[in-house]
């Protein structure tokens, strides 16, 4: 369900979209998004958390500094966040109470990563 509203998210901004997308890092390793969306110069890699918020925020933070010119967007269920961790340059975590929630905070996160990729260009 959450997957579905993602993609179809991305989609209405105009992203072409891949579940289970990869995309090589700088290190030469090959890292998997549950999300990986492309449109012009932006690209948005969106990581599913789980209960374990620690280790998801750390495997978040790896992929956004190997991937820097990926806009890499951690989603986690509010019942799960454990912090109140600030967004860096390429990173952003986007805690959400429902559906709805992440839909609009989501849209609000692909105006930050097309502004941030168009600073780069």
């Amino acid at each position: 369900m959450i997957l579905h509203r993602i993609k179809e998210t991305l989609e209405s901004f105009g992203y072409e979209v891949e579940v289970n997308g990869k995309i090589k890092g700088l290190s030469g390793v090959v890292h998997d998004f549950d999300v990986l969306a492309r449109k012009g110069e932006t690209t948005i890699g969106v990581i599913i958390g789980n209960d374990d918020f620690h280790l998801s925020y750390v495997v978040g933070i790896v992929k956004a500094i190997d991937v820097k010119d990926t806009c890499v967007i951690l989603l986690v269920e509010k019942k799960y966040a454990e912090l109140d961790v600030k967004s860096s340059k390429n990173f952003h975590l986007l805690v959400y109470e429902s559906p709805v929630d992440l839909e609009g905070k989501l849209k609000e996160l692909i105006g930050v990563c097309e502004n941030s990729s168009e600073k780069h260009e």
